[in-house]
């Protein structure tokens, strides 16, 4: 059994702490001091959700895809993104980018967006390992518990049993 890592603030790396004081008296010339809000804020150009509860884990993304129509539309930014035609829709307040829009119009990859919008047990499970694949390997760390052995802490991934 691993021991949960928490990530904000509990690095023992000092290089780490120091990078975080940096950020906290802004002193890198890149990053103001009050960064990420007001007319400081930096964005990607793409404004809206991608489901209709973003910060609660849920399937809307692959429903959404594959119950609506999706039209090109633009951000207030300027940026290209997607919106469902029918304004009215549950979904209506989500928005897609290109390349989700076009997992539903690849034959390849269509049949993945409709199993796992089937299947959302299937889709946890393929998730969960991405996940842990991306966090605890690297160029350096290639092996399945190359990272946590050096670093002697790993993530748990235990929250996902209490999802209804």
């Amino acid at each position: 059994m691993c021991r949960v890592a928490r990530v904000h603030d509990s690095v023992q790396n000092p290089a780490a702490k120091t990078y975080r004081h940096s950020f906290a008296v802004g002193v890198f010339a890149w990053q103001p001091r009050q960064a990420g809000r007001g007319k400081n804020t930096v964005s990607s150009g793409f404004e809206g959700p991608w489901t209709r509860s973003p910060s609660r884990w849920n399937y809307d993304f692959f429903d959404a895809l594959l119950s609506e129509e999706w039209v090109p539309a633009k951000s207030p930014y300027g940026a290209d993104q997607w919106h469902t035609r029918n304004e009215t829709s549950k979904f209506a307040r989500t928005m897609r980018l290109t390349a989700d829009v076009s997992l539903v119009a690849d034959k390849i990859y269509r049949p993945i967006v409709e199993e796992y919008a089937a299947d959302h047990a299937q889709f946890d499970a393929d998730f969960a390992d991405a996940w842990f694949k991306l966090v605890h390997r690297s160029e350096d760390h290639p092996h399945k518990d190359d990272l946590e052995k050096e670093a002697g802490v790993c993530t748990s991934f235990e929250f996902t049993t209490l999802l209804p």
